[in-house]
C-alpha cells in the first residue's frame, strides 16, 4: 500500500494507518493487492472478480470516507440470480470479519420492463438470488418462489400484516379492511373472500359504509339490518339511470 490516493495526493499518516488495518483484514479473507494499482484489492471467484477500492474518487476523497468501495465484474454468461447471490455472500463475509465497506451506485432502470408482480416482490426482497423466499429452496432461477403454495403462503402473511395495520373495519362485525378482490386478482391472480366492500345505505344523499362479504350478504338477503338498506325507490332510481351518468 502507498500513502497516496489514485490522483497522487498525499494521505496523512493517521488516515493511512487505518487503511492499512483494513488492508490486513482484506488479505485474511483472500483479497490481493493489485501490483500496479496500490490500495486496490481484488479477489477472483468462479465467474468474475470482486474489488475493494481504497484509492478514493474525484467526488469522495479516501480521507472523507475510509470504507473500501466494493464493486464486481462478472462474466457475461453469469445469470442475474447468481450475481445477486455472489454479491450477498461477499457482503456477508465482509460483515462477519468486521470490515467496513460501501457500494458503488449505478442508476438502473431495467426494472421498468418487469411485470407488476416482479416489481412488487423486488420492492420487498430486492433482486432475486435464486432462493425461494418462503422455504429457502435453491431454485437456480430468477423467480422468488419455488411453487404457488409458497407464494400464496407469503401473500396470506402480507394480507394478515395489512389487516393488523389497517384502521378500517366492517361496519357490522368489525373485520379489518384488506386488499380488494380486484387488486388481488390483478397483482397475485388469486381469490380471497374475506375482504371489505363498499355498501350504500343511501343513494340520495350518497352514504357508504364498508362491510365484509358475509355481512353484505346478510344485509341484502335478510331483514336483520333494515336500517342499512337503501329505500327501494332509491335503488331503482340509481340503477335505471343512463350508464353515462352513473358513478
Amino acid at each position: 500500500m502507498e500513502p497516496k490516493d489514485k490522483f497522487g495526493k498525499i494521505i496523512y499518516p493517521h488516515v493511512y494507518n487505518k487503511l492499512c488495518e483494513i488492508g490486513v483484514k482484506l488479505k485474511v479473507i483472500e483479497y490481493n493487492e493489485a501490483k500496479n494499482k496500490p490500495n486496490l484489492f481484488y479477489k477472483k471467484f468462479d465467474g468474475g472478480c470482486v474489488f475493494a477500492d481504497m484509492r478514493g474518487t474525484e467526488m469522495v476523497p479516501i480521507w472523507d470516507m475510509l470504507e473500501p468501495m466494493i464493486y464486481f465484474s462478472f462474466n457475461n454468461n453469469i445469470q442475474d440470480w447468481l450475481r445477486i447471490r455472489k454479491e450477498k455472500k461477499e457482503f456477508q463475509i465482509l460483515d462477519d470479519n468486521n470490515i467496513p465497506w460501501r457500494e458503488t451506485f449505478e442508476e438502473d432502470e431495467s426494472w421498468m420492463d418487469s411485470d407488476s408482480e416482479t416489481i412488487h416482490w423486488s420492492n420487498i426482497y430486492g433482486d432475486s438470488d435464486g432462493y425461494c423466499k418462503f422455504c429457502g429452496k435453491d431454485m437456480g432461477n430468477n423467480d422468488y418462489f419455488c411453487s404457488d403454495v409458497c407464494k400464496n403462503t407469503i401473500i396470506k402473511k402480507e394480507l394478515a400484516h395489512q389487516i393488523n395495520q389497517s384502521n378500517e373495519y366492517c361496519y357490522i362485525c368489525k373485520t379489518k379492511k384488506i386488499y380488494s378482490k380486484k387488486e388481488i386478482k390483478e397483482v397475485f391472480n388469486i381469490e380471497l373472500l374475506d375482504i371489505l366492500i363498499n355498501h350504500h345505505i343511501s343513494y340520495y344523499p350518497e352514504k357508504i359504509i364498508t362491510v365484509c362479504r358475509k355481512c353484505h350478504n346478510i344485509i341484502h338477503k335478510t331483514n336483520e339490518y333494515p336500517d342499512l338498506k337503501p329505500h327501494p325507490n332509491e335503488i331503482r332510481k340509481y340503477y335505471d339511470r343512463p350508464k353515462r351518468f352513473r358513478f
